[in-house]
């Protein structure tokens, strides 16, 4: 998404990929006990954020490996984890329950989403 890394594209994929596992197992953990039926017992809004955001992994993997484009890959894990996090973090009034500086992350993804329709990538990250 960042045009000055574009040698970097691949590393930081890579770190944006195991970052995440992280992310997701201290989720698990903390909000969850590592326990699936807690998961299934959950507000259905905080069960699509958890498909979101493991669909927004998979599309890292994807796109890290290869089996994606580029252009594939910095739309759909644009898309998904934008997603992922506004349907984690609304209340139950669909009000974002985030401090001011935390709405960052929408304005980001509208440039990023832009910056690929006017100079969309060609081929594989790798």
């Amino acid at each position: 998404f960042l045009p000055c890394f574009k040698e970097s594209r691949s590393d930081l994929t890579w770190l944006s990929m195991n970052m995440l596992w992280g992310h997701t197992a201290y989720s698990l953990y903390k909000f969850y006990g590592f326990s699936f039926e807690k998961i299934l017992k959950d507000k259905d809004i905080k069960k699509l954020s958890i498909l979101l955001g493991n669909l927004g992994q998979l599309t890292l993997s994807l796109g890290y490996w290869g089996y994606i484009s580029e252009f594939n890959l910095i739309v759909s894990a644009t898309i998904l984890s934008i997603s992922h996090f506004w349907t984690m973090e609304v209340d139950y009034k669909y009000k974002l329950q985030v401090r001011p500086y935390a709405y960052l992350p929408f304005p980001l993804a509208i440039a990023a989403l832009y910056y690929v329709y006017l100079q969309p990538p060609s081929g594989l990250l790798k």
